[in-house]
């Protein structure tokens, strides 16, 4: 038996797969006070509290909702057998997966 994190599984097999955590999202409630962002010419960008942070937190949540869904993509296709992923409808959640 292995244990793993989705990105070091990247480019690797095996027989059997387990997710018992692909329902939980990164972040934890923390606030963020330093937002990472790639700006409209896709560079890699910092907002410490610029008068655009609006702006530049939606961006953020946006890749990061992206990174998630191609972290979960790498998860669902590492299984040559089988794939087990575990789910749980959170209270005050909608009732259906994004």
């Amino acid at each position: 038996m292995q244990l793993r994190t989705l990105a070091s599984a990247k480019g690797l097999q095996f027989p059997l797969v387990f997710l018992p955590l692909a329902w939980r999202a990164d972040g934890g409630g923390r606030k963020q006070y330093l937002l990472r962002f790639h700006d409209a010419w896709d560079r890699l960008s910092v907002d410490l509290g610029s008068p655009a942070r609006v702006e530049h937190q939606q961006r953020a949540a946006r890749e990061a909702q992206e990174e998630r869904a191609r972290l979960l993509y790498v998860a669902l296709t590492r299984a040559q057998q089988a794939c087990w992923v575990y789910w749980v409808e959170l209270a005050g959640t909608r009732a259906h997966a994004e």
